[in-house]
Formats: structure tokens, C-alpha cells, sequence
């Protein structure tokens, strides 16, 4: 991550999807209303251009391309964060706008456990408007050498809001068809003897949801069935001389069964299923360290709409070197797709100029391959031979950070990042009307997208309190053109500018924080004649800690408030979103002291 923007996000201790914790931090998302699918964009890129990798594995969709974040939970997460920008180099096909990187684990293996065994556990029940019915429980059984986490959840939102439908010039309309249910299981296991460390991590997700109504029609959207497992199993040994050695096997399944009404009792199942072996050997010497491996996956997936059951085969080769001197440090990253013949690299450098500010840049290439569909859709999207998306990006920028700073009794603390991003794309896949059908094809045009990124963070520790500033603001021109001499555009869904501002207060027996999300204009016609407006969603939170506190055992209760201004807006056109909501959540957590 040296040279790139990285974005943590909170994750672990709350009853978000993994859309709303994003959101929060000031990522964008396109929803097809409250309840359907969830799909990012970063730096103007398509959802099926930002990959997300689960404890080592790229998890989207192999008949997609893309995730549908409205399915991934962020409880009992236990690292979460975003690299801003391509990275096919480190992670394969997809990642040209970023990549969300998911770990689970980590924390017992690259620590040094000197205690023995204890355990910890929490539990967390939330009621709120539109009848949402939220609980989840954590389990953590740590020892010097092994643990092993559960987590469990259900989540229940009937959605019951009011909206004004233009469509139908209905002022206080009231959605229904909207009911969601979700579920999610979680277990995380690790082992360390001598040399050798172990991880497994296995998760099911389950979900149930009605898709509610559009604007200015009567129908109900259908409904909806999604359930999927993913799993791995990780070794890791080191050798003498510096050498590691580190092996992962996994698979990942999604299935979607869609019915166009709520009422059929007959859907269309799609299923997709990916098996991941990973080779890693790591050498480090000094302020050198070497990175050879191997990744191949094996893709199959099946539809009513394909002629039988697809497969590929994805083998691919990387190399990795990492070198820091006293101020320089740097990062080169490789890789070849043998199946598309296709290799990418990036390299990164980072200056440090003094104690407080450094200086980053990054150049790469990038690449997306065509999805399952893109190639054997019955349509006849196999007919004509498809091309990968190809592209290369280039960003720099600086990091500012001041150390604690004493004025009058109180400490300052201020982190500041910009950076100015370019990058380009060749042979976008689109689908397009070939007579009476739709079909993948290449498009000769392609894009530029050049913008820029803000980050800062601010502190300041007065006696008892802590106050703090966050602002992430992110601006891109994203033009696109569909033929090679045709005009340019500004991508359809991609908003002009996207971010938050997030104020909070600490004291000891409470806390409070309000956070604003901005999201600009965005285009929904390719000729950019017609557009969603800008809007701002206002989110507060009060949350009362230790309630009770006594013998391991720590009670919480917080109350949050969703769209505190009642703002009218639409994510997506004709999907109406719900006005100020509010929840009530409890928080329970134990913990046993630890025998030394």
C-alpha cells in the first residue's frame, strides 16, 4: 500500500451492511432502492472494475463481474480498507477504480500471544423505524497458541416508509413489497506451532428480499433469493534465512434466484462457483523483501440462459519486490494472466521529505477479463470475439501528519492527504441491442478519468474530551465516448463530486457524532441530458458507554438517527429512498481475565 490512498473503515461492532459503513466514510454506491442491489464506483470505474478480496480471495461474481455490497455485512469484520486505484498487478482482473481488502484473523496470528487462554464475547439487539429487528452475537475463545470466533446474525426490515411518488403524483405513498431478512455465520479458527501458522475461515450469508416499488407504477418489483459460502484454508511456515512459505485453498458460491413477482412460486436460478489455490514464497534480507507466486482459479457457473454449464480455467503468475531506505521507500508488482496472455505491473515510491510530510506516487496498468455472461449469454454474446478492458493509471500526491502538539492544555493530532489522479481505459465492455437481442461487445471509444482526493483527519484531547474532524471529499471527471471519433461524455451513474464530513465528541460517559454525506449530480442519459440532482444525508449518533461496568460485563446503548433533514433523493432513478429513521441499539460485552 505504499504510495496509494488506503481508506480504513470501522467494522466489527455495528448493524450496517457493508454499504451503509462505506457510505459513512464517504464512498459512493449505486442502489436500486433500499433493498436491492448495491454496487460501488470509485473514481468514475463500473462496479465490475472494483474487486473485493476476502482473506486473500477476489470474491466478485464470476457471472457479474461485481458484488452486491447490500449482501456483506460488517459484523465481526475484523480489518477493513480500501485502496484507492487500480491493483490488477497484486489482486488480478478488476480492480481499475480499487479494491476492498476483507481480513479475518489476522490480529492472534501476527501477534505475539503471551497469555493464556480467555475468551471474549459480545452481543448486539437493535430496534428501529420502518420495523427493523437487528441482533448478532460474537464468541472469541483465545489461547498462547490456538482460538477460534463465531459470529452469528439476523437482520429483519420490513421498510414500511413513506415517500412521494411524482409518478403518480401521490404526495404520501407507502412502500410495499419491501420486507428483507438477512442471515450470516461466521467461523474463524488459527493455529500456531513452531514454525507453522494455520487460518480457516468459513462464512455463509443468506438473504431474503422483497424488492419494493418503482415510481409511478402500481407493480411490485419481485423479489429476490441470494445465499452465499465462501471458505479457505491457509498455511503458513517460515524457514531459516528469511524464507516464508504461505498456501491458500479456497472456494467461493453465489446463487441468486430471482422471480419478476412476488407471487410466483417459480424464479430463475443463476449459480457460480470458484475454486482458488494460491502459491506465496516471501524473502526477506535486510530492507529487501521478495515476493514469487502462482494464483489459479477455476470458474464454473450455470443459468437457464447459458447452453449448459460454463467453465474456464485462470492460471496467472506474480512477482512482488519491496525496498525502504532511510527516506525512499518503494513497491514493484507484476503479473501475468496466462489465459488472456495479459500482464500488468505497477510500481509505487514514497519520499519522506521530514518527519511530518512525505511524498507518493504510483504508475500501473490495469486490466478487466469478460464476465461469464459477456461470453456465453444465449443472446448471442459469444458470437463475436470479446477483448479484455485494458487501461493504465498514474497518481501523486502527499501525507501530511503532525505529531501531538500541546497548546493551552490541549493536544492536537492532524493527518492531511491530496492527491491528484489520471487514468484511461481501452475496448470497454458494454451491452449493447443487436436486433432483437443484447449482446457483449467491445466499444472502440473509451475513457479518461482524471479527479482528485482529500483526506483529513483531525484530533484535539482537551482534559477529558476528544473532539474530532474527518472530511473525505472526492472529485472526478469521468469522460467516456462510444466510438473512437464520437464525443465525450460524462459517465452515466458517476457523480460529479462524493464524500462526508464527520464531526465527533468523546467524554467518558458519552459520546456523540453527526456525519454528513455528499454525493453531486450524476447523469443518467449517455448524452448527459438528464441527471439526478446533488443531495446531503445528515447521520447522528449519541451513544452512552458503560452503562453498566462491573465484573467483565459492559452494557452500552446508543441511538442513531438516518437522514435527519428528511432529504428527498434517489440513488438511482425511480428508486425511492427512505426519509429520517431511527434506531435503538444495545450492546453487551464480557470478557474473562486472562491467566498468565
Amino acid at each position: 500500500t505504499i504510495g496509494r490512498v488506503v481508506r480504513e473503515m470501522p467494522s466489527g461492532d455495528n448493524d450496517q451492511l457493508l454499504t451503509s459503513v462505506m457510505q459513512d466514510a464517504g464512498v459512493f454506491f449505486k442502489q436500486y432502492g433500499v433493498t436491492g442491489s448495491s454496487t460501488i464506483s470509485r473514481r468514475g470505474a463500473d462496479a465490475n472494475q472494483t474487486q473485493i478480496n476476502w482473506n486473500g480471495l477476489p470474491i466478485n461474481n464470476p457471472m457479474l463481474g461485481m458484488s452486491d455490497f447490500n449482501t456483506l455485512m460488517s459484523w465481526g469484520c475484523g480489518e477493513m480498507f480500501l485502496v484507492e486505484g487500480g491493483n490488477s498487478a497484486v489482486v488480478g482482473s478488476g480492480s481499475m477504480g480499487g479494491t476492498l481488502f476483507m481480513r479475518n484473523g489476522l490480529h492472534f496470528l501476527d501477534g505475539d500471544a503471551r497469555e493464556e487462554y480467555h475468551s471474549r464475547s459480545k452481543a448486539m439487539a437493535t430496534m428501529g423505524s420502518f420495523g427493523e429487528r437487528n441482533i448478532a452475537a460474537e464468541v472469541n475463545l483465545v489461547g498462547k497458541r490456538r482460538f477460534l470466533s463465531v459470529n452469528t446474525a439476523h437482520f429483519y426490515h420490513e421498510n414500511a416508509y413513506v415517500f412521494h411518488d411524482l409518478g403518480l403524483e401521490i404526495p404520501k405513498r407507502r412502500m410495499e413489497n419491501a420486507l428483507r431478512r438477512q442471515e450470516m455465520m461466521r467461523m474463524v479458527g488459527g493455529m500456531k506451532t513452531g514454525r507453522s501458522q494455520l487460518r480457516t475461515v468459513l462464512e455463509w450469508a443468506g438473504m431474503s428480499r422483497q424488492l419494493g416499488l418503482a415510481m409511478g407504477s402500481l407493480q411490485p418489483l419481485g423479489k429476490q433469493l441470494d445465499v452465499n459460502l465462501r471458505g479457505l484454508v491457509e498455511h503458513q511456515v517460515s524457514f531459516k534465512r528469511g524464507i516464508t512459505l504461505l498456501q491458500r485453498l479456497g472456494g467461493v458460491m453465489d446463487q441468486i434466484d430471482y422471480y419478476s413477482s412476488p407471487q410466483d412460486s417459480l424464479g430463475s436460478l443463476s449459480r457460480g462457483k470458484t475454486l482458488h489455490y494460491q502459491n506465496e514464497v516471501y524473502y526477506t534480507h535486510r530492507s529487501l523483501r521478495f515476493l514469487l507466486g502462482t494464483d489459479f482459479q477455476y470458474q464454473r457457473a450455470q443459468t437457464e440462459y447459458y447452453l449448459g454449464w460454463a467453465n474456464r480455467a485462470l492460471p496467472a503468475s506474480l512477482l512482488g519486490v519491496y525496498w525502504s531506505g532511510r527516506k525512499w521507500s518503494a513497491v514493484g508488482n507484476a503479473r501475468y494472466e496466462w489465459n488472456e496472455r495479459m500482464p500488468t505491473a505497477g510500481i509505487s515510491l514514497q519520499f519522506q521529505a521530514s518527519r511530518r510530510l512525505a511524498w507518493k506516487s504510483n504508475v500501473h496498468s490495469s486490466f478487466r477479463r469478460p464476465t461469464l455472461n459477456d461470453l456465453f449469454w444465449v443472446s448471442g454474446a459469444a458470437l463475436s470475439p470479446l477483448k479484455s478492458e485494458k487501461g493504465w493509471g498514474a497518481e501523486m500526491g502527499f501525507l501530511l501528519k503532525t505529531g501531538p502538539t500541546n497548546f493551552r492544555q490541549t493536544v492536537f493530532n492532524l493527518t492531511a492527504e491530496f492527491t491528484t489522479y489520471y487514468r484511461e481505459l481501452d475496448f470497454p465492455i458494454l451491452w449493447v441491442p443487436a436486433g432483437a437481442v443484447w449482446r457483449a461487445t467491445n466499444l472502440s471509444g473509451g475513457g479518461r478519468y482524471a479527479g482528485a482526493q482529500i483526506s483529513v483527519q483531525a484530533q484535539a484531547h482537551v482534559r477529558q474530551s476528544k473532539m474530532s474532524l474527518q472530511i473525505n471529499l472526492d472529485r472526478v471527471k469521468a469522460s467516456v465516448k462510444q466510438s473512437a471519433f464520437g464525443p465525450e461524455y460524462q459517465q452515466i451513474f458517476v457523480p460529479l463530486y462524493n464524500g462526508n464530513i464527520a464531526l465527533s465528541w468523546h467524554r467518558p460517559k458519552y459520546q456523540f457524532s453527526v456525519n454528513t454525506q455528499l454525493v453531486g449530480l450524476r447523469y443518467i442519459q449517455t448524452d448527459n441530458q438528464s441527471s439526478l440532482p446533488a443531495y446531503a444525508l445528515v447521520n447522528a449518533q449519541w451513544r452512552y458507554p458503560a452503562v453498566l461496568n462491573k465484573k467483565g460485563l459492559v452494557i452500552d446503548v446508543g441511538i442513531q438517527t438516518q437522514n435527519l433533514t428528511q432529504t428527498q433523493y434517489q440513488s438511482m432513478p425511480g428508486r425511492p429512498m427512505p426519509g429520517r429513521s431511527v434506531q435503538l441499539t444495545l450492546w453487551i460485552k464480557h470478557q474473562t481475565k486472562a491467566n498468565k
